[in-house]
């Protein structure tokens, strides 16, 4: 929504659209998660498909598994500190990046 400038029913109904086209799962918000899209294919390869430049789609090189995603959504009753895994998929999440593209630097 901030990205692109547009209400939350139109971010909603692109997901929707983005998941009928087979590019991804929309993912509805619970517990006091907001609602987000899993990518099946590397964001830039649908970038290039669309435009032209290439004519196959990348598979996403680093999804988030069903067993990250539920290790990183909140415990109910739960005030436990995050991990560092746990961190790197929320930033994850909240961006709209792979995991594997967060480096998270503790200086002490």
């Amino acid at each position: 929504m901030r990205k692109l400038e547009i209400t939350r029913g139109e971010a909603i109904s692109l997901a929707r659209e983005l998941e009928e086209a087979g590019c991804g799962e929309f993912i509805v918000g619970r517990k006091g998660w907001s609602s987000r899209f899993s990518w099946a294919y590397s964001r830039v390869s649908l970038g290039q498909v669309a435009s032209g430049e290439a004519e196959e789609l990348e598979k996403a090189s680093d999804p988030i598994s069903e067993e990250d995603e539920a290790a990183s959504e909140p415990q109910e009753g739960s005030e436990r500190h995050l991990t560092i895994h746990e961190a790197k998929i929320r930033l994850a999440q909240s961006l709209g990046v792979e995991p594997s593209q967060i480096s998270i630097e503790i200086r002490a």
